[in-house]
């Protein structure tokens, strides 16, 4: 498999020797440990080689699309995305190869796209739609040839990573949605202490409901906030319903910094030997007056690093960026030669990447993807439907 020796190669040798600050990905234990190494390709293709995915795998040298669809019961969001163009405009994208949908509300695991959770109460109401609108999506993707990825947040209905900061903001312009949120971790609480199962253990329960509903219907799974979660319990859970299905787990990653002070760059790495594609997920983006758009020359690291390695610590590469400038809207769209370009190398390597793709604002008042960023999945999709790729 074509591994190129470009960018990334040339800057290597350009630094070695210089010391810098990679945070070691935790394989066994998942804690957070710094060193000093010097910066080289051994060290970013990490220690461990043992994959437990064979060669040929269908994430190898492909591409995704992720879209978040609602979650919670507002019926007439649920209508929007039962009858609105989304589902169309996924089918209009002829060579990517899958589709990342949403389990949770995405970052938040109190609310669901799909009815069923066990500590769900007739009076609560707010957790999930009667109607299966994470099924619906699911059947029709996969009719048309689309391998299906799901997106769950790891903390589970918890509200306790929030910060004090982002709470005041979510009471300010989000009121109705906080307010969900705080009746199903209330919920939550209640079945917790009636059900005498520890948090772990009964999202686990959760996850493998959902599993084994779908069963492999679902290919993998991409958990977020891996550093609130069991990633033996739920990964577990998350592949008894299809035990073939992927896995990646968010937790912690390894951070490259050019030297002492400078922004981290969020490298590509596994922060647990039993995901079997990295997170992929790109440094920091602009929020809050901080971060970086997605397109910072710093994430071709990333790139670089699915062309040097084979394995990421025994993990298929994989990239998770947004296409716009933060995860779910923006002002402005990846350029188009960058993206194309990312994704061309990408496939041509072995590797994988997503594409995060934001609705047209106000979010979930429209059921279709933003038009600017439809757009240029469609130049990426003609780009490499030119190349000869096929999903």
């Amino acid at each position: 498999m074509k591994k190129r020796n470009g960018y990334f190669g040339e800057a290597v040798g350009s630094v070695r020797g210089l010391l810098v600050l990679i945070g070691c990905v935790a394989l066994a234990a998942g804690a957070f440990a710094a060193e000093a190494l010097e910066w080289a390709p051994e060290n970013l293709c990490g220690d461990v080689t043992a994959s437990p995915v064979a060669a040929g795998s269908w994430l190898e040298g492909g591409w995704g699309i992720r879209v978040v669809i609602p979650a919670g019961d507002d019926a007439r969001q649920v209508e929007r995305f039962r009858t609105g163009t989304l589902l169309q405009q996924l089918k209009a994208i002829k060579t990517a190869r899958w589709v990342m949908l949403n389990l949770t509300a995405p970052s938040f695991g109190g609310l669901f796209t799909s009815p069923g959770a066990v500590f769900e109460q007739p009076t609560q109401g707010t957790t999930a739609s009667r109607f299966d609108l994470l099924g619906l999506y699911i059947d029709q993707l996969r009719r048309d040839g689309y391998k299906i990825m799901l997106y769950v947040a790891s903390q589970g209905p918890s509200l306790n990573f929030l910060s004090t900061a982002r709470v005041s903001r979510m009471k300010r312009q989000q009121p109705k949605f906080y307010g969900d949120l705080v009746a199903a971790e209330n919920a939550w609480k209640a079945y917790l202490e009636r059900s005498r199962l520890s948090a772990d253990e009964a999202y686990g329960q959760i996850i493998a409901t959902f599993s084994q509903r779908f069963g492999n219907k679902v290919d993998a799974w991409w958990f977020d906030h891996g550093n609130h979660g069991n990633p033996a319990r739920y990964i577990r859970a998350a592949k008894s319903g299809n035990p073939e299905a992927l896995v990646a787990w968010a937790g912690n990653r390894r951070v490259y910094r050019r030297q002492r002070g400078s922004a981290p760059i969020w490298l590509l790495g596994r922060s647990t030997l039993l995901a079997d594609f990295t997170d992929g997920h790109v440094s920091p983006t602009l929020k809050d007056g901080g971060g970086h758009v997605p397109w910072w020359p710093e994430n071709e690291w990333l790139v670089d690093q699915v062309e040097q390695c084979f394995r990421v610590s025994g993990a298929i590469p994989h990239i998770f960026s947004p296409l716009q400038s933060t995860w779910q809207s923006g002002d402005r769209v990846f350029p188009t030669r960058t993206a194309v370009d990312w994704t061309r190398r990408v496939i041509a390597s072995g590797g994988g990447i997503t594409w995060a793709a934001a609705l047209r604002a106000p979010n979930y008042q429209y059921a279709a993807i933003a038009d600017d960023v439809f757009k240029r999945l469609k130049q990426i999709d003609a780009a490499m439907a030119g190349s000869g790729f096929r999903r």
